[in-house]
């Protein structure tokens, strides 16, 4: 079994001996092909959600510490955006999804998330010797 780091919800995979292949899921009971009307709004207010916690919250030293990262305000939306798209993507369920108990939890989880690949990238771009 190989486990695929990174986002809650992610599945393993079986090895087999030629690859490794995803489980075959039906489309016919997999909840985000079902999106309505009602699914959009909440996903809409959702994105406002997160991205009224992100402006109340302090960011990470990695995000300033980039000259074109000094107004992180103005990325708040957009920010918004990624991590309930992510959110969505991870989840099992819509319930799972719904879930406004656990709503904090997970948006911390993502922005965590997202500062490790930040910083990594940092720590490339860093670590390369800049041509004039």
């Amino acid at each position: 079994m190989i486990n695929r780091p990174g986002l809650p919800g992610f599945q393993r995979f079986p090895l087999n001996n030629n690859a490794v292949v995803p489980p075959a899921v039906s489309t016919a009971c997999d909840w985000r092909l079902n999106s309505d009307d009602e699914l959009r709004r909440l996903r809409s207010n959702y994105v406002v959600v997160i991205e009224r916690m992100l402006r109340n919250h302090q960011p990470h030293d990695v995000l300033n510490h980039v000259p074109e990262n000094t107004d992180w305000r103005s990325k708040t939306f957009k920010l918004a955006l990624k991590i309930e798209r992510l959110m969505f993507k991870a989840a099992k369920s819509r319930a799972d999804y719904l879930d406004e108990h656990t709503l904090h939890h997970r948006v911390k989880i993502l922005c965590r998330y997202l500062v490790r690949i930040r910083m990594r990238k940092n720590a490339m771009v860093e670590g390369v010797p800049k041509r004039c």
